[in-house]
C-alpha cells in the first residue's frame, strides 16, 4: 500500500467508509430489537422468565452451532453478496413480527423462529464484514479501522437500545422492530457501494470439513488463542445470564416503564465506548496480555452490584456490567 494511501484518512476511503456506515446501521437496528423483542414477548404475550431466556438462548445456540461452518463457507465465496443477502433476509424475518401482530396470530414459536434466523444471518454478515476490512483498508492499518468498528458498534449500542426503549415506550415494540427491518434494508444499499477485494476469496482448495479441522488444531495448538477462547467465552456465557431476565426484572417485576430497560442496556454501551478508544493506546504502554488481564480484574468486582439491583440508584449502580460482552 502506498504512503499516500496510508496517510489518508479511513472515512475518506469509499470502500471502507460505505462499509462503516451500512454496519452502523446495521448495528443500530439491531440493538433496537435487542431491546424490543424480549420486551414484545413480556408485555405482549405475557411471556415468563423461562420463555425469555430461551428466546435469547436460541441467539447463543445458532452461533454455536453454526459458527465454525459458517466462517469456513464465507472464506470460499464473495463477501459482499452475502452481506446484502443477509441484510434482506433479516429485514423480511423482522417484517413477519409487526405483520403478525396486526393480523392477531403472533405466538412465542414465531419469536423463537424469528430469534434463529436473525442470529444466523448476523453472524453471517459479522464473518463476512470482519473478513472484508482487510482487503480495503490493509495489514498496516487493520487495528485501527477495528478500533473505528469497534467504537462504532458502542456508539450504536447506547443510541439504538436507548432509542429503542423510547420507540416501544411511544409506538409499541411491533413499531420499533418495523423500524430494525428498514435499518436492514438501508445497510443493504449502502453495501452497494462496497468493492470487493482481488484477495477477498480464497479458494476452495480442501473440503469444508477438513479445513474446520484445520482451524481447530491450529487454535488449540496456541496457547494464546486457547486463553482468549477460554476468556471469550466465559464472558459470552456470562453476559447473557445477566442480561437475559433484565425485561422481566426491570420492566414486569420492579414497574419501571419500557424507555428505563433501554437506558439501563445503554449505560453499559458506555464502558465499551471507552475502552474501544483507549485500547490500543493501553495495550501499546502495557502490551496486549498484561492490559487485558489488569482491564479484567479492575472491572469483574462490580459485578457483584447485580443481586442489589432494585429502584433508585443501585439500580443504576450495577448498569455498567451488563453492557454487552467482548
Amino acid at each position: 500500500m502506498s504512503a499516500t494511501l496510508m496517510d489518508e484518512p479511513l472515512l475518506r476511503s469509499r470502500g471502507f467508509r460505505n462499509l462503516f456506515v451500512a454496519s452502523a446501521v446495521s448495528q443500530f437496528g439491531s440493538q433496537i430489537t435487542y431491546v424490543a423483542l424480549p420486551l414484545l414477548a413480556v408485555t405482549t404475550l405475557g411471556a415468563g422468565a423461562g420463555e425469555v431466556g430461551l428466546l435469547s438462548a436460541l441467539g447463543t445456540l445458532t452461533v454455536l452451532l453454526v459458527g465454525l461452518p459458517a466462517g469456513a463457507w464465507v472464506d470460499r465465496v464473495r463477501r459482499r453478496p452475502v452481506m446484502i443477502a443477509t441484510d434482506v433476509l433479516r429485514a423480511a424475518v423482522l417484517l413477519s413480527v409487526p405483520v403478525a401482530w396486526w393480523g392477531g396470530w403472533l405466538s412465542m414459536g414465531h419469536l423463537y423462529a424469528v430469534a434463529v434466523l436473525v442470529g444466523m444471518g448476523t453472524l453471517l454478515f459479522d464473518v463476512a464484514s470482519l473478513s472484508l476490512v482487510p482487503g480495503l483498508v490493509g495489514r498496516e492499518r487493520l487495528t485501527s479501522a477495528n478500533s473505528l468498528l469497534v467504537g462504532m458498534g458502542a456508539g450504536m449500542d447506547m443510541a439504538g437500545r436507548s432509542t429503542a426503549g423510547v420507540l416501544v415506550q411511544v409506538a409499541g415494540a411491533p413499531v420499533a422492530i418495523l423500524m430494525d427491518a428498514l435499518s436492514y434494508l438501508w445497510s443493504a444499499l449502502c453495501l452497494r457501494g462496497v468493492p470487493e477485494p482481488l484477495m477477498a476469496v480464497s479458494p476452495a482448495r480442501e473440503p469444508i470439513r477438513g479445513q474446520i479441522s484445520a482451524g481447530v488444531r491450529f487454535l488449540f495448538g496456541n496457547q494464546v488463542l486457547v486463553a482468549a477462547l477460554a476468556q471469550g467465552t466465559m464472558a459470552n456465557l456470562a453476559f447473557p445470564l445477566c442480561s437475559v431476565l433484565l425485561p422481566v426484572l426491570i420492566v414486569e417485576r420492579l414497574g419501571y416503564p419500557e424507555w428505563v430497560l433501554g437506558a439501563y442496556l445503554a449505560v453499559g454501551g458506555l464502558g465499551l465506548l471507552a475502552g474501544s478508544s483507549s485500547a490500543h493506546l493501553i495495550g501499546r504502554r502495557l502490551g496486549t496480555g498484561r492490559a487485558t488481564w489488569l482491564v479484567s480484574l479492575a472491572t469483574a468486582p462490580a459485578s457483584l452490584l447485580i443481586p442489589f439491583m432494585d429502584r433508585g440508584p443501585w439500580l443504576w449502580a450495577a448498569a455498567p456490567r451488563c453492557g454487552p460482552a467482548p
